[in-house]
């Protein structure tokens, strides 16, 4: 026998796993003994694999797979990190417990990776019959490599029912899962998923009773991005109806983001470049189809002004002439210099909040 010397299941997604608790379950409810019990084990020593802690890849996703399966105590409240980058090891004490609404819709599937997930929060309103609401869709940051759905939902979940929205959050592909599945460049992973999710949630919004027409993106720095790629994508095809970003990358063309930042380093791992000299040497080589396709302020250029939906953002004060940013990843030149493309064009793009969003989706 080899290590790990134990009986082991590979690619043990949150779906197959749900799928064996709930194998377990029927199998002790069906025992002539009564158990009445299901031991799940959590080691995470010598045979690694086996935890069930939130982690930086798939967060909580085993964890709320046994709550499907075992209920939830109380069933419309959901315990869930937040600040976390990884539970593992110092950073763990930089993780907080929250609490939040489960999810009317929670964890459904727009594709078959697992963190290819969306959770619905319906308004009071939608449930009355009173027609088809606007709906808030957060797409959350973290680098496109950490991050989770229900902890950036959870902080508009007030905000859209005090509206009367709906409120929609997805979860994506990391960079990581591209480089493991070989997508080149490795961003195609979360960008795509932005698309497919956005198809997703049209193919249902009849289900969700969801206004296509009043559809809003928010997310914060690679959130924003993806956010601002999914609204410009095929010539504004969405018909999304207002952005809300919080420290967008608005550009992901390394000569452009360079030539505005002149300090910045964001965006290299996402196209598979070990630095940022080596991504502006590819830009106009094997990256260039790529790197057209999904820069924000690229595609903001070539889009139909009437089709744009109205871009609002919230970032620091513009610096001064000559001035570096302290955080180039968040400049704030990023949403000025989008802002005057979409100026030139005459497409409405301004400073605003989360309020300012919502009353545009009305």
């Amino acid at each position: 026998v080899d290590y790990p010397y134990c009986a082991t299941f590979t690619n043990a997604t949150d779906r197959l796993f749900e799928k064996y608790l709930r194998d377990a379950k029927a199998a002790a409810l069906a025992d002539p003994k009564k158990p009445g019990a299901v031991y799940i084990n959590a080691w995470n020593e010598y045979t690694e694999g086996c935890w069930l802690l939130p982690d930086s890849r798939r967060h909580d996703l085993k964890l709320r797979a046994i709550a499907r399966v075992f209920g939830r105590q109380p069933a419309n409240e959901y315990v869930y990190t937040t600040g976390l980058k990884t539970w593992e090891g110092p950073k763990a004490k930089n993780g907080r417990l929250c609490k939040t609404e489960t999810p009317a819709v929670e964890n459904v599937k727009y594709g078959p990776h697992e963190r290819q997930g969306i959770d619905v929060w319906f308004p009071a309103k939608a449930k009355s019959g009173a027609g088809k609401t606007p709906a808030v869709v957060v797409i959350h940051g973290g680098g496109w490599s950490y991050g989770d759905k229900l902890s950036a939902g959870a902080g508009w979940l007030r905000r859209c029912r005090d509206a009367g929205y709906a409120l929609i959050s997805v979860s994506y592909r990391f960079i990581q899962d591209g480089n493991d599945a070989n997508i080149m460049p490795p961003v195609r992973a979360p960008l795509d998923d932005a698309i497919a999710a956005l198809r997703f949630i049209r193919a249902h919004a009849d289900e969700w009773n969801v206004d296509v027409t009043r559809l809003g993106l928010t997310g914060g720095s690679a959130g924003a991005c993806s956010s601002l790629y999914a609204s410009l994508q095929n010539d504004c095809e969405f018909g999304i109806r207002a952005v809300f970003t919080e420290s967008p990358q608005t550009s992901l063309d390394p000569k452009e983001t360079r030539a505005w930042i002149p300090n910045a380093t964001y965006g290299t791992w996402a196209f598979g470049c070990p630095n940022f000299d080596q991504w502006i040497a590819r830009a106009d080589g094997d990256l260039k189809p790529w790197v057209e396709k999904f820069s924000p302020a690229g595609l903001l250029r070539k889009c139909t002004a009437a089709k744009a939906p109205t871009f609002l953002y919230n970032c620091g004060a513009f610096l001064p002439a000559g001035e570096l940013a302290k955080d180039p990843t968040h400049s704030p030149t990023f949403c000025q210099k989008f802002q005057e493309i979409a100026e030139a064009k005459g497409v409405r793009c301004r400073r605003g909040s989360s309020a300012d969003f919502l009353n545009a989706l009305k």
